[in-house]
């Protein structure tokens, strides 16, 4: 609000032409800049001429107060002028060089300004270009050495002038450096007569240099973000000079830069050439007061697909599609050069006369690449094919190897075979197949003998086509040589597994990795298939029904299991003794007087049992509050009854991994909701609900008499009912008193005009009966 009222007597004092330097100090005091106040000046209703006509009549600088802020660190690039807003947009707009047009394609060439000038600037001094003209600030350096010795330096005044001793004034001001070393012998010489004697040879010698130079001043118009004026240094050229202000904005030619010097066009430059050769023909270098200008770009050319560099390009006039795929680097090698597309936008004067605003070319690179492009053309060049065309395919496990191959002249069935290293001895030899594409496209299948063909039969030898197919097939597969058993139970990778001639049941075992670190004896059973018959023949190692194997006797090779061998489908089951398992435990913890990990000694081991092998509950334990957990599961028991009774139904079986964990006494009783002292109260034996609800204050007025509940440790809830007796309190209850909803009091008088309304109504009924009844009857 303290800003809001001070800018208000800011705009008050803008107004009435108050003092400048009053208003900027108010604006500090606030902590606004004169754009901030601006901005919240036009949002409150004032009109963005009125502030500015009032802030340029104040002399104050509303239009460029951040970027004046921000370029004051650097004098050297930044422009001595502001740029002024126009009154449709509030904000200088400039053109990014990095949005993407065109499927993420780039402007070519505009990014290399993007850097920081400084970097180029630090590159930027070198020889003093000897047609340099000399002005004021520069610094001239005189040394005589020889007979009569000295090294002095002069800086030019504002008049052009430099003040020489036993000379005087001389004036130097647009002289280069040959004519200013020619007027400086001519003066010295006049001091210094060993410089150039009448008589005999000079004795003394002068030479005369530059030293620092002033920045000079030129000024940059045309397609740029911040035209204005800049300091650069003296030994910039015209090339160089495009870093000082980030280089053209994308509307502006990189193609035609000019520099006017006194009102003429004394050069341009291709920044293309730099680009593309890193040489810059015809680079001049700038003088004070000299314009650089920026004009529009010539035509804006985007080329995409199958070209080194994509991106969108300016082309002069005259420039076709050659130019420009030299420009963007050539094409690749997987160009397409049969055709490539170009989609055009008719120009405005033939529009009417096509009856079109768009067209499509096609082009043939090979024939056509000099055709001349319009401005907002969009070149496509298509890439080939993916596939190969001069292959065959031989597919098979039992070639040495399959694969794709060259297709040669008049190569045969015969000839690929031979390439691909011959058949193996698993081929199916009497029937082959060439996968054919006809001429319609479609597959056709050519059945081929091998048998006949290894024989000499030149009948089966068929000439091979592109993109032919050969298919060979595996005689095993076909005839089913290798077939599968299975393998089911306790082993580390039960499953199906190829039956190999000779393989036995001791072989299955060891490949399916033997069995799980839990076994210890086994039963097996062998599932095989009767012939004629939908029963199947049932091998049981041992055979003894209650008998189980060791596994150690499994490294008997004279053991009958490692000597039964497999056939076809047969279907292994494996069983373990649970007897003989490996042991499992239970973990107690909490209140007993020895938590920890307990084995089950036995399948009819219970949670009483464990808790008895843990040296029983300790006297703060608290039975109901314990609990049993399964996996992830909270299995509710009592273990009140468990303990104290163990043939009680809670008295649970154990598993491996189950958890017991006993709880001790808190000693505390909790009560919450609508009582008058809600809060943690001490546990005493013998109090009921009642009693507890008393020790809390009693019921609040808001109390839901119906909806007091109390949950005992072991999660069983209890609600209290009226007329019930009063629910006992065990340690670590939970009691909840619920709220009562909110109800409208009865209004008395309402309610006798509401009963009055009802009795009068129902007299009027009566009434009207007898009426009816009366009549009937007369």
């Amino acid at each position: 609000m303290k800003i809001f009222y001070s800018l208000l007597l800011f705009i008050f004092m803008v107004l009435y032409a108050q003092d400048v330097d009053q208003i900027k100090n108010k604006l500090n005091e606030v902590g606004l800049s004169p754009d901030q106040a601006k901005q919240i000046a036009k949002e409150r209703g004032y009109s963005k001429s009125q502030i500015q006509e009032q802030a340029k009549y104040q002399g104050i600088n509303l239009d460029n107060s951040e970027s004046s802020d921000k370029n004051d660190n650097s004098n050297e690039y930044n422009p001595d002028f502001s740029i002024i807003e126009s009154e449709e947009s509030d904000d200088i707009i400039s053109e990014n060089i990095d949005v993407p047009e065109y499927d993420n394609l780039k402007y070519f060439g505009y990014e290399i300004f993007q850097g920081d000038p400084k970097v180029f600037q630090s590159s930027s001094f070198g020889a003093v270009d000897p047609n340099y003209n000399i002005g004021p600030g520069d610094q001239i350096i005189v040394m005589l050495w020889g007979e009569s010795q000295f090294r002095q330096q002069f800086i030019i005044d504002r008049e052009g002038y430099v003040f020489i001793p036993e000379v005087g004034q001389v004036f130097v001001n647009g002289l280069d450096l040959k004519a200013l070393e020619k007027k400086f012998f001519q003066i010295l010489s006049k001091v210094y007569s060993t410089l150039n004697p009448t008589i005999g040879q000079p004795t003394t010698f002068v030479d005369v240099s530059l030293g620092e130079l002033r920045p000079l001043r030129i000024i940059v118009l045309g397609e740029l973000s911040q035209p204005g004026a800049y300091s650069v240094s003296p030994s910039t050229s015209l090339s160089s000079s495009l870093y000082y202000f980030n280089g053209p904005t994308t509307s502006g030619s990189l193609r035609d830069i000019r520099i006017i010097r006194k009102g003429k066009i004394v050069g341009s430059i291709d920044f293309y050439d730099y680009l593309l050769s890193g040489n810059v023909p015809n680079d001049i270098r700038l003088q004070i007061d000299d314009v650089i200008f920026i004009p529009p770009r010539i035509k804006t050319i985007t080329i995409k697909g199958e070209i080194n560099r994509q991106g969108i390009y300016e082309l002069k006039d005259g420039e076709n599609l050659n130019d420009l795929i030299n420009i963007a680097g050539d094409l690749m090698v997987s160009a397409y050069m049969n055709r490539a597309q170009i989609s055009r936008i008719i120009p405005k004067d033939k529009r009417y006369e096509l009856k079109m605003d768009r067209m499509i070319m096609d082009v043939n690179l090979l024939s056509k690449s000099d055709i001349a492009l319009h401005d907002g053309d969009i070149i496509e060049i298509f890439p080939i094919k993916d596939n190969h065309e001069n292959y065959v395919r031989i597919n098979s496990t039992s070639v040495s190897r399959p694969g794709d191959y060259e297709l040669t002249p008049d190569m045969t069935i015969l000839d690929l075979l031979n390439i691909s290293d011959g058949l193996l001895s698993d081929a199916y030899l009497e029937k082959a197949h060439i996968r054919r594409i006809d001429e319609d496209l479609n597959y056709e299948l050519i059945t081929i003998n091998l048998k006949k063909l290894l024989e000499g039969d030149q009948d089966q030898n068929i000439k091979l086509q592109y993109m032919d197919e050969i298919l060979i097939y595996n005689s095993n597969e076909i005839k089913n040589t290798f077939t599968n058993v299975i393998i089911n139970g306790p082993v580390k990778n039960p499953g199906s597994y190829s039956l190999e001639y000779n393989k036995t049941l001791g072989d299955l075992i060891i490949l399916s990795g033997g069995f799980i670190k839990s076994v210890s004896k086994v039963k097996i059973t062998v599932a095989r298939l009767k012939e004629n018959s939908f029963s199947p023949h049932l091998y049981s190692f041992p055979i003894k029904k209650n008998e189980f194997i060791n596994i150690n006797e499994l490294s008997n090779a004279n053991n009958s299991i490692n000597n039964f061998e497999l056939q076809s489908y047969d279907v292994i089951n494996v069983y373990s003794d649970i007897r003989a398992d490996i042991i499992g435990s239970v973990n107690i913890s909490g209140s007993v007087v020895f938590p920890g990990n307990y084995p089950i000694i036995s399948s009819n081991d219970r949670v009483g049992d464990i808790i008895k092998r843990a040296g029983g509950l300790l006297p703060k334990a608290d039975p109901v509050a314990s609990s049993f957990t399964r996996g992830n599961k909270n299995i509710k028991l009592s273990f009140d009854s468990i303990i104290n009774n163990p043939s009680s139904k809670d008295n649970f079986f154990v598993m491996t991994n189950d958890s017991i964990n006993i709880f001790s006494k808190t000693n505390i009783v909790d009560i919450f909701g609508e009582v008058n002292q809600p809060g943690s109260y001490k546990f005493y034996k013998g109090h009921n609900l009642t009693d507890y609800i008393k020790l809390a204050g009693g019921l609040t007025v808001n109390a839901e008499k119906k909806e007091i509940w109390i949950t005992y440790p072991n999660g069983v809830s209890k609600k209290y009912r009226k007329f019930y007796p009063s629910p006992k309190v065990l340690d670590s209850s939970v009691i909840s008193i619920g709220f009562k909803p909110d109800s409208d009091p009865l209004d008395k008088t309402e309610f006798a005009k509401e009963m009055a309304s009802i009795i009068s109504d129902f007299l009027q009924i009566i009434l009207t009966l007898a009426i009816l009844s009366n009549s009937v009857g007369s």
